[in-house]
């Protein structure tokens, strides 16, 4: 069960590849978060129907998409979990300028190795 002072909605998850995005659904769950899922087709298992409760599928160069998703959800803070492989990154260039300055102007970036 959640603590008192956890905040328990308004979550989302941007899930990639391999077994993170699983991962951090476990953990949220144990703690009583229920997240929206946005999942990258080009990506992420088709195994997260099973498991998630609120899921939706887009493609990699769709921002603007997964912005309203997570509006729609009431997400007010998301977790990216996962990797996207960077052959396919170029491949959706198209995404463009408006990516590239959302990916720039993030306050918090882990880095991955």
């Amino acid at each position: 069960m959640a603590d008192a002072n956890t905040n328990t909605t308004g979550w989302g998850l941007i899930a990639e590849t391999e077994r993170f995005p699983f991962l951090v659904l476990e953990g949220a769950r144990s703690q009583g978060i229920d997240m929206a899922v946005i999942a990258l087709k080009e990506e992420a298992s088709a195994e997260l129907e099973r498991i998630a409760t609120r899921l939706h599928w887009v493609s990699l160069g769709e921002l603007s998409k997964t912005i309203d998703l997570m509006h729609k959800e009431g997400v007010k803070q998301a977790v990216m979990a996962g990797q996207v492989k960077p052959n396919k990154i170029f491949s959706f260039y198209s995404a463009g300028l408006e990516t590239a300055k959302l990916l720039f102007s993030l306050r918090e970036r882990i880095p991955t190795r």
